[in-house]
């Protein structure tokens, strides 16, 4: 049985032979019309000059395509836009609803078949061909009048635009592969299952986080950016951005190391429960397991702590929790006990406050410590008993000796977050003077006032101080998330509220916001930005993967590599728990094999076709003279990756390969965004 194939299919990089037969067809045309124009034309020469012309255009067309496909392999300068352009791009009636990732193509069988046949020839040679002679035409056809009248600055530019492009970090033939660029749209109701951005140092994330942050403001919605290095250059990207498309005074930034141009936020203002907070600053202790001794004890000093201030309508704050935990030694949660048994009493037992203050007035000493055991001693005996004034009251009797060793891995995180300057921005004053001198925010509130937050965290200088307020900051949103899945749409008036709904607002704050405001106008969109994504992974930012989308929160999540989230989780079953939540994949230049190896795993294989040729001699022993022999084609069949891991490796800056909307593929660049064009000139 014959093999029916067209031998040139599978030989995508030869030699342009299609070219070398169209100029000889056009070669013969043009001479047998000047040798007809000599000897004198008849019928029979019209007819080849005729044939040949056919033969020439008919052999110019696949010529021309196969010389456009080797001409790609050099590589193109990087795209760019200014930011009317991007409203222009994204004002496209046909894309309204629509996310702009750039340019690109689909990647499928075709572009496997073509990188597999390259990677199995001189790849290095195919390149240097495309850069050279190719290359040269296309600079001539585009600066032609700069060619013909100023020669030696043609020549100038060209090399050094040659030298740009051979010099650029990656292999530009990966993107060359692919047919013509088209725009790359994703629509952006997709983006709620939430993006995984991998990319190398200097691959291109910020422009990436650049692209899709300026899309969210013009979109209108509320942006986080939570940057654990601090980047001056994605906040003031940022920044530009809210300017250039009309909300800059939405733009919000913190960074510990400004505290001039920050703001003020308070990280642990939202909650519907005081175990949120307790739990949320617990697990800021690094532990081994979640059994740590030493971590739950420090949750429960914490809830009991939190239990009491509730007790007595205090919120609390970094700096009070951090001011009882220390203080118990010395006394200082006596007071706090004092003051929330003696508003437990009253509330609970009207009828016998006369009888409590003649109690308080016969103590014959009446500093805290002693008046504090008195009313435990009281509260024991005439009750009624509630499980959080057991918790407070089992903790202010707890040995302080031991209690203060259970809790010495809880106390330097709390210093950290409440010394000096960083204290003053993370923690606001109880006194409404005090509060009154500055304005403080929380992430309810910056989301109900559609703001841009930039948040830098500094973690160069203070990687643990920085990792703990990025923890605090996801912690708090993940709380409003569960809150506008809980109580968004329910809120009842607080005229018309029960008397249990009334005492729910003033001992839950965040329940209290959500029963007296209302978005008529439905929930607003969240997007939330995390660069260097490990280091601030915990339980929330796992609770915001897997229910954020009811909550249209949205997550963008950038890492380098894979190892980082199993160095944060402990193990690589719990790393991939959290890249399992996420449904859009971007890659950018990775280098780290385990990497590579996940991203194209995420890919579907495909088959790829090969021409294997094969020759043979037949002799004998007694006559080793070649009497016979053979020669065949075989076409061969083999599974591959459909993206190859070592690419990735191999990515010029900028350049991604995306699974998006659950399961289309697309090899893209990012663009250039810029103030104005003029910009790029320069």
């Amino acid at each position: 049985m014959s093999l029916n194939y067209d031998p040139t299919a599978y030989e995508t990089w030869r030699q342009n032979y299609e070219m070398r037969e169209a100029l000889a067809w056009f070669g013969g045309c043009i001479w047998y019309f000047m040798w007809g124009n000599f000897m004198g034309a008849n019928g029979a020469t019209l007819g080849f000059v005729l044939c040949c012309a056919v033969m020439a255009i008919m052999s110019f067309r696949p010529a021309v395509r196969r010389y456009h496909m080797t001409l790609r392999l050099a590589g193109t300068p990087l795209p760019y836009i200014d930011f009317e352009e991007l409203k222009r791009i994204l004002n496209d009636p046909t894309h309204k609803g629509d996310m702009w990732l750039g340019r690109g193509f689909p990647w499928g069988q075709t572009q496997a078949q073509r990188v597999n046949d390259l990677l199995k020839r001189d790849w290095h040679k195919t390149y240097r061909e495309a850069l050279g002679g190719l290359y040269l035409i296309r600079f001539i056809r585009k600066h032609f009048w700069l060619c013909l009248f100023r020669p030696f600055k043609a020549r100038h530019t060209y090399l050094e635009i040659q030298k740009r492009i051979s010099d650029a970090q990656g292999q530009t033939w990966i993107h060359g592969v692919g047919d013509k660029e088209e725009d790359v749209f994703q629509p952006v109701s997709h983006s709620e299952g939430h993006t995984l951005i991998i990319g190398t140092t200097g691959s291109g994330k910020t422009r990436c986080f650049d692209l899709l942050i300026s899309q969210a403001i013009l979109r209108g919605e509320t942006v986080f950016i939570i940057d654990p290095k601090g980047d001056r250059d994605l906040r003031d990207k940022a920044k530009r951005a809210c300017e250039m498309l009309g909300r800059g005074d939405k733009f919000l930034s913190f960074h510990p190391a400004h505290p001039k141009e920050s703001i003020r936020i308070n990280l642990l203002a939202n909650w519907t429960r005081p175990s949120e907070i307790a739990d949320r600053i617990a697990s800021l202790i690094p532990s081994a397991s979640e059994s740590d001794p030493f971590k739950n004890f420090a949750f429960g000093a914490l809830n009991a702590i939190c239990n009491g201030l509730c007790n007595v309508y205090r919120n609390p704050t970094l700096k009070n929790l951090k001011h009882y935990l220390a203080g118990t030694g010395s006394g200082a949660v006596s007071g706090l006990v004092v003051d929330a048994l003696n508003s437990y009493l009253r509330r609970t037992k009207p009828e016998k406050v006369q009888e409590l203050e003649t109690f308080i007035a016969t103590q014959k000493k009446h500093d805290s410590e002693s008046l504090a055991l008195a009313l435990v001693e009281y509260y024991q005996v005439h009750g009624p008993h509630d499980p959080d004034i057991d918790d407070l009251v089992s903790m202010f009797t707890h040995n302080k000796e031991h209690f203060g060793k259970m809790i010495t891995s809880l106390l330097p995180i709390l210093s950290m977050l409440t010394s000096g300057v960083l204290g003053d921005m993370l923690s606001p004053p109880e006194s409404i003077e005090e509060k009154q001198k500055n304005t403080w925010r929380d992430t309810n509130d910056l989301i109900a006032w559609n703001h841009v937050v930039y948040v830098g965290l500094d973690s160069l200088s203070d990687p643990m101080v920085g990792s703990a307020i990025g923890a605090l900051f996801l912690s708090d949103l993940a709380c409003v998330a569960g809150a506008r899945y809980n109580f968004e749409g329910l809120e009842p008036e607080v005229e018309t509220a029960s008397k249990a709904e009334k005492n729910l607002m003033g001992k839950m704050p965040l329940v209290g916001k959500f029963f007296q405001k209302h978005e008529k106008t439905g929930p607003r969109t969240v997007n939330i930005f995390v660069d260097e994504a490990a280091e601030v992974v915990n339980a929330p930012f796992l609770q915001i993967l897997n229910k954020g989308r009811g909550a249209h929160l949205k997550l963008f999540v950038a890492t380098q590599t894979l190892s980082d989230f199993v160095s944060r989780m402990g193990s690589k079953d719990r790393a991939y728990q959290l890249l399992g939540n996420l449904n859009n994949r971007i890659c950018l230049r990775c280098i780290d094999t385990e990497t590579q190896n996940f991203v194209a795993d995420s890919l579907p294989k495909t088959k790829v076709m090969s021409i294997q040729r094969t020759q043979g001699l037949s002799t004998t022993v007694h006559e080793p003279v070649p009497r016979g022999g053979s020669l065949g084609e075989r076409m061969a069949e083999e599974e591959v990756p459909l993206f190859l891991p070592q690419l990735l490796g191999m990515l010029p800056n900028l350049e991604f390969i995306a699974s998006l909307s659950g399961g289309h593929i697309y090899k893209g660049r990012y663009p250039l965004i810029l103030k104005d064009k003029s910009e790029y000139k320069a």
